[in-house]
């Protein structure tokens, strides 16, 4: 009976052993379990357009706590000497609701749909956390169609009357070489010109439907370029110290600074001092806000249209202080 027992034993205690063992390492791995990833919310706008100062919020949280004092950075898919990565766009430190804001210009490519990252280098690695956002064509990006502005007279006039012109010519031309072809005992010379007449005038007529259809630049690029400089001549040779654009934060940008970013001083000259192309600028042409207003909206003569997601109503008040201030009278 005693052996009986022993053996019993022997059988179970294996059994027995092994499902303390595996009831202990099941607690254990249940409590220690993986390491808990911190959760990162993103709050940003779905698209942008280029040129468009672009908010993006993150909330950084652990085990449904805030996260404060982390330093958190947003970056953006580029390509450089064929190497593709993520560059870093800004950087910030979360608050005591672990919040933080990222602000940056929209630079790339219209028609793009951009990938950006947000990373947070926590205690237990880096945390990141990626979307998207379509870039759209920016309302900075004006093109102004070169040539002579006549009124009523467009292209569609140009062409019809360039092609009555060219139709006579060509007409001419061919009679010209009826005329040529009946004579009778001529040189074979004096009978090759007038196919040299009638070839002249064919490529002189595509070359002119040519231009007048493209448009291509011709004023502009025919006029010197020493009005469009926008270095002060009294600058050159002289060694300045570099001041940096006085703005820390875009809302603090000032008149000046807005007046050389947007290309006012290409136009207008520096101080708004006038140039070729634009005019003076002074207190009797800048004192009336709202006209300003209508004029950088509208774009009249030529000049870029500017919407008010580019260039607000505050921050033209500040370009007509600076312009006032350094031009005046």
């Amino acid at each position: 009976m005693r052996s009986e027992q022993v053996s019993y034993l022997r059988r179970v205690r294996p059994r027995f052993v092994g499902v303390v063992l595996g009831t202990i390492c099941g607690v254990v791995l249940a409590f220690a379990g993986p390491a808990r990833a911190a959760d990162i919310a993103i709050d940003a706008p779905n698209e942008s357009a280029v040129g468009q100062t672009v908010i993006v919020t993150a909330t950084i949280t652990d085990a449904g706590e805030p996260v404060a004092d982390a330093i958190v950075v947003v970056s953006r898919v580029a390509q450089l000497g064929g190497v593709s990565g993520f560059a870093e766009l800004d950087r910030g430190t979360t608050d005591e609701a672990g919040l933080v804001s990222f602000e940056f210009v929209q630079y790339a490519a219209s028609g793009e749909l951009e990938r950006l990252r947000i990373e947070y280098e926590g205690p237990d690695g880096t945390e990141t956390a990626e979307f998207d956002l379509i870039v759209l064509p920016g309302p900075q990006q004006y093109v102004t169609s070169s040539g002579v502005d006549v009124g009523f007279v467009n292209v569609a006039w140009l062409v019809v009357v360039i092609g009555l012109v060219w139709f006579f010519l060509i007409l001419a031309a061919s009679q010209l070489l009826i005329v040529s072809r009946a004579r009778t005992g001529s040189k074979n010379v004096s009978r090759a010109v007038p196919y040299l007449v009638v070839g002249f005038v064919a490529f002189t007529a595509v070359g002119m439907f040519t231009v007048v259809l493209t448009q291509p630049m011709t004023h502009a690029n025919l006029s010197p370029t020493e009005p469009f400089d926008r270095a002060p001549a009294a600058h050159v040779g002289e060694q300045l110290d570099y001041e940096g654009d006085g703005a820390h934060h875009a809302a603090d940008v000032g008149g000046e600074v807005l007046y050389i970013q947007l290309g006012c001083a290409s136009c207008h000259g520096i101080g708004g001092r006038g140039a070729t192309i634009g005019g003076e600028l002074n207190d009797s042409t800048m004192s009336d806000m709202e006209e300003v207003v209508d004029a950088v909206r509208g774009g009249p003569k030529g000049m870029p249209i500017y919407a008010e997601v580019v260039l607000t109503d505050a921050e033209i008040q500040r370009i007509i202080d600076y312009v006032i201030e350094a031009n005046g009278d």
